[in-house]
């Protein structure tokens, strides 16, 4: 993690119109992408590990315009392939929190999401922490544990009265790498 992980070719996630991944900071006007994004992932990745229900209630408390705020109050980066936005991911420095990580489902498992959480590692030792932790879905538990996070403990999130069990995680990083 020497240098700040940016473009890799896209030509793998299966969409031939896509040349190479671009990983960006979030802009204004993003916010509508990034909701269609956040709503695909979970309903098309989550559904084996969580009910109706519980989708229904970790989404819908998000919208377009507090998705972008959110990003653009925090370090969020989007990954786009062709000027398509297929992943995004946040850094909370304040908490020392990956905040959000979701890939769009069709470009699941081509590295998308390890480029995102790449980045935000990057810009979590760049900010001068020397750890970070998250809450996974029961869904992306085993996508961190490939990306060097260890299981701290499992949770219980109360959304909207609906229980969404999670996963708290973190991982030591680098002090040296930049």
């Amino acid at each position: 993690m020497a240098s700040r992980p940016d473009a890799v070719n896209c030509q793998t996630v299966g969409v031939e119109k896509f040349d190479e991944l671009t990983l960006r900071k979030v802009r204004p006007g993003d916010g509508e992408a990034l909701y269609l994004l956040f709503l695909a992932s979970i309903r098309a990745l989550a559904a084996a590990h969580y009910s109706e229900a519980q989708i229904l209630a970790w989404t819908s408390h998000i919208t377009p315009a507090r998705l972008e705020a959110r990003l653009m109050h925090s370090v969020g980066y989007a990954a786009e392939c062709g000027g398509e936005i297929v992943g995004f991911a946040s850094l909370d420095v304040h908490h020392g929190e990956l905040d959000f990580l979701y890939v769009h489902p069709k470009t699941v498992r081509h590295g998308i999401g390890r480029r995102l959480a790449e980045v935000v590692e990057w810009e979590a030792i760049r900010h001068g922490l020397s750890r970070l932790e998250l809450t996974a879905s029961l869904n992306a538990a085993s996508a961190y544990e490939r990306l060097g996070y260890r299981r701290l403990r499992n949770i219980t999130k109360t959304i909207e009265g609906v229980v969404v069990p999670c996963v708290r995680m973190e991982k030591n990083l680098p002090t040296n790498q930049l």
